[in-house]
């Protein structure tokens, strides 16, 4: 029986590294992404034309695969907070934004 918090490995994977296929599968997802920038835009313009929210969430679902995940910053000592400025590049977008 092992103790608690002993691991029955010690030499084992570092502790937070990742495991090789799932380096692999983020790497063929990312290929995958790569390839079709173009395709993407066209389908995202196509839902969007439909259902707007339906076509932000895509947006959403492809960025946890392609972006690193930040974590939350609490600044401290702010006096005044500036506005947050979003520019959109896709004129379909535009118009979608504008709707809501």
């Amino acid at each position: 029986m092992f103790e608690k918090g002993k691991s029955g490995n010690p030499a084992g994977r570092p502790t937070g590294s990742k495991d090789k296929t799932q380096q692999e599968i983020k790497q063929i997802f990312q290929q995958i992404v790569d390839g079709n920038v173009d395709n993407f835009q066209n389908w995202i313009d196509e839902v969007a034309k439909k259902n707007p929210e339906k076509a932000f969430d895509m947006i959403m679902k492809i960025m946890e695969f392609t972006l690193p995940k930040l974590k939350a910053v609490e600044m401290k000592g702010l006096e005044q907070r500036e506005p947050i400025t979003i520019v959109v590049t896709s004129q379909q977008a535009k118009r979608d934004l504008e709707r809501l």
